[in-house]
């Protein structure tokens, strides 16, 4: 059930990235987009990430590890990229800065609403 609810919560933070900056779009506005982009989101957070950080670790010490807001954007490119190419979802982002702060907005999202969700259930 738990995962459930943290699905959830990923596909919200989606969502409200989504309403929020113009250059982050969804032509099919369906619930389905937010849930499948989410579970693309989670398997490349789950197997790519750590790779990623791994490789790019002299990155994250020289910059105090601001460098994970880039391994977050390209991570979130590549689940747009993966839902427009295989799933066949419309999910699109203008620019490379566009994707830092979509996924810098979703990374606050899901932090919070995991707090709430977390201090609701205690």
């Amino acid at each position: 059930m738990k995962i459930f609810i943290k699905g959830a919560i990923l596909a919200f933070s989606i969502f409200l990235a989504e309403r929020i900056l113009p250059g982050v779009e969804a032509k099919n506005k369906g619930w389905y987009v937010y849930v499948l982009m989410a579970f693309v989101l989670a398997i490349l957070n789950l197997i790519l990430k750590p790779l990623l950080k791994f490789i790019s670790c002299p990155l994250l010490i020289l910059t105090l590890g601001l460098f994970s807001l880039i391994i977050n954007a390209i991570i979130f490119y590549l689940t747009s990229y993966i839902s427009n190419k295989i799933f066949g979802i419309e999910f699109f982002i203008r620019s490379f800065l566009d994707c830092i702060l979509a996924a810098l907005l979703v990374s606050i999202f899901n932090m919070v609403l995991s707090f709430i969700y977390k201090e609701s259930k205690d």
